[in-house]
């Protein structure tokens, strides 16, 4: 593949990219899952509703119960966000998912697990649960971690939602004339999006990981999910 047609694929995946951030178009996602079989619609209706609606809810109420009225504007605003809040959670999610699934440094490793456990056990299959569970995990964990720095997540993810924020989420609280509060309100919507961003990339890249080890390995046992 010619120079130009890589730049002009990149240019492609980030304007789809944005489409579906801006726009709710899906088809970065879909692209997604034909390319690295990652399920971006893994979650239950019910999960969204308690994880993107009540919870946001409840951590605006605590972090600003010192703001008049703050119950009814945090339940009106964690509902009118709730698209942006999904949005923004479900692309960095994705994200990880891809980092994990290209990450040759982890698939090799968690393959080097699975092969110990399955020899340790003399069984030509295994549950992904009890991967999870092995006492390899925890230094794997610390190598996902690493991973996770040098990929530069954080700055990527801060980027990524100031933008966002800035575009799609702070006009809408205009309505509630919180005033001097304004700030604080973006301030703490700010912070938990960052802080549900960062640990759906962390669950996409552990996705993604097992996405293509799945494929791998399976050639030779079976993992179980």
């Amino acid at each position: 593949m010619g120079i130009g047609k890589v730049i002009s694929l990149d240019d492609t995946i980030e304007k789809m990219k944005l489409d579906y951030l801006y726009n709710g178009n899906e088809r970065y996602l879909k692209f997604i899952k034909r390319l690295y079989s990652i399920d971006y619609n893994k979650w239950s209706l019910y999960f969204w509703e308690l994880y993107i609606v009540k919870l946001f809810e409840e951590e605006i109420r605590e972090r600003l119960s010192y703001i008049k009225d703050i119950n009814k504007i945090a339940k009106e605003i964690a509902n009118d966000i709730k698209v942006e809040r999904e949005r923004i959670i479900i692309f960095n999610y994705v994200q990880g998912a891809v980092l994990g699934y290209k990450s040759l440094r982890l698939n090799k490793e968690i393959t080097k697990i699975c092969e110990k456990i399955l020899n340790e056990r003399k069984s030509k299959k295994i549950h992904i649960s009890e991967i999870m569970r092995n006492k390899y995990i925890r230094v794997y964990n610390e190598l996902l971690a690493r991973e996770i720095r040098e990929a530069n997540a954080q700055n990527q993810i801060d980027e990524t939602l100031i933008m966002y924020c800035n575009d799609k989420i702070y006009d809408k609280l205009t309505k509630y004339n919180l005033n001097y509060d304004l700030n604080a309100v973006q301030s703490e919507i700010y912070f938990i999006l960052k802080k549900d961003c960062l640990e759906k990339y962390k669950e996409g890249v552990w996705d993604g990981v097992i996405s293509r080890v799945v494929k791998d390995i399976d050639k030779k046992y079976r993992i179980i999910l």
